[in-house]
This record gives C-alpha cells, structure tokens and sequence, in this order.
C-alpha cells in the first residue's frame, strides 16, 4: 500500500499543477490552441512614462476598472470642485472676487465697499474639501483698519454658487454670497 503512495503522489501533483495553469491562463484570456495567441503592441509609444503622458495609461485603466451601474470607478475618489474665475456678490453688486486654484488649495484677491461706503480689498487662501471651503484672509479698508479673519461654507454642486458665514476682529461675524461670474 504505501508503494501506491509514491506512485500516485506525482500523478495527483501533476493533475493539480495542469489544472491550476489551465484555469489561469483561462482567466487571463487564454484559450486552448495550437498556436500562440496574437498579442498586438502599441508602438507608439516608447514607455509607460510616455504613455502616462499622453493620458492613454489612464484611459486604459478606466477601461479595465470595475463597474457601478456602468460608469467606470476608481476607488470612489472625488473629484475637486472648481471654483477658479471670477465671482460677485449678487447683494452687493460692486463686490467681487477673484480666484485661482491649484487642486484643493486656492488663492483670491477681493474688493468692494461695505454698506457703509468703505472700500476695502483682501487677499485670503483656503481649502476645498468636498463641497465645504474654508479660508482665511486679510482686509484692508480705505480709512486704515486692517482686518484679520477666517471663512467656511459651502459651493453648490453645479460650481456656480457659494455661501461663507466668516469672522475677523472688525466686522464681527458675517455671512457673505458669491456668484460665478
């Protein structure tokens, strides 16, 4: 009996083996032929760098990404809300701002006159995170004050509308709109 042993040990590991590599190369695409695969070669372009480049390695990895409800997916990351142009305040029409961004980070530059006719300017920096923002800046008024504070709020979905409450040291809190321009 245990010389049967040594005889179908091999047997029984060869089975498996050939079965294991059918099974994956099935997998992988692989069907039984009696002649290779034809395997096609994109030549133009050199490497995978290149190709990153162009965008074509991306595409081709959405391409073989998994599915949800038939759009492609990849690891349900969000993507960043522009807020980048220009932006008014619908209530106070001679209020504006620009903006400019860089990934989630953006920078602005804004002017414009306080209900009690002082013109002031401010520069600020802030955070987009979701659909939430978050700032902080510095306004310059025309008779001298200098105010120092921080913003947060919300940007609609469409990137077309925004609503901050901020607080500084001069105007207390406030609650301020934007519209893209």
């Amino acid at each position: 009996m245990n010389e049967n042993k040594g005889v179908f040990r091999p047997i029984f590991i060869g089975v498996v083996t050939t079965v294991l590599a059918t099974v994956i190369l099935y997998y992988l695409g692989f069907e039984k032929s009696a002649s290779p695969p034809n395997v096609s070669r994109d030549t133009s372009s050199s490497t995978p760098f290149d190709r990153e480049k162009k965008g074509e390695l991306t595409q081709d990895l959405e391409k073989s990404q998994p599915t949800k409800r038939g759009t492609p997916f990849r690891d349900d990351v969000a993507s960043v809300i522009n807020i980048a142009g220009s932006w008014h305040d619908p209530n106070n029409p001679a209020n504006g701002s620009r903006i400019t961004q860089e990934g989630n980070s953006f920078q602005f530059n804004s002017w414009g006159v306080l209900p009690q006719r002082i013109p002031f300017v401010s520069t600020g920096s802030g955070t987009i995170t979701g659909q939430d923002i978050k700032t902080t800046y510095t306004t310059r008024y025309q008779n001298g004050w200098i105010a120092r504070g921080n913003c947060s709020g919300a940007v609609s979905r469409d990137e077309s509308r925004m609503t901050l409450t901020c607080t500084d040291n001069v105007l207390g809190t406030f609650v301020i709109s934007g519209v893209r321009q």
